[in-house]
């Protein structure tokens, strides 16, 4: 590889991901879109602005995306805090939810979606039983 090309993957490799903008095309998994449209919802704009500079950490280093959903798909399994967050990383979107939510009912939810990406909710649930809170991706391969 040349120096130019090798300088042209580096750039594109680190540029800066976009936001979501509500496109849901734009979405890495099927399973980051909200069964409701709350695009306009206060709540769903506090909480897309406090993490919008957050990322999951793995080979794809992701971004939180705001979810509000009806129930929990049948394919997830909840896990617990420690096994979504070892090492405690991830306590500023955590808090987001918690202050966006109004609720420190705080659920983990994973789902091995292929054998190198699992797709992890992190949700309140709200007293209305909808759960509304943020979905990423992990990549490991």
């Amino acid at each position: 590889m040349s120096d130019e090309a090798y300088a042209a993957f580096l750039e594109t490799a680190n540029k800066p991901v976009p936001s979501y903008s509500g496109d849901s095309s734009q979405l890495p998994s099927k399973w980051l879109r909200s069964s409701k449209n709350m695009l306009e919802d206060p709540s769903f704009k506090t909480l897309a602005g406090k993490v919008k500079d957050e990322y999951f950490v793995s080979e794809s280093d992701e971004k939180f995306h705001p979810i509000c959903i009806d129930n929990i798909p049948d394919e997830f399994e909840e896990i617990d805090a420690k096994t979504f967050d070892p090492h405690q990383k991830y306590k500023k979107v955590i808090h987001a939810i918690e202050q966006s939510s109004g609720s420190k009912d705080i659920h983990y939810f994973s789902y091995e979606e292929s054998s190198t990406k699992t797709v992890y909710y992190v949700l309140a649930h709200l007293n209305d039983n909808k759960w509304f809170g943020v979905a990423t991706v992990g990549i490991y391969t």
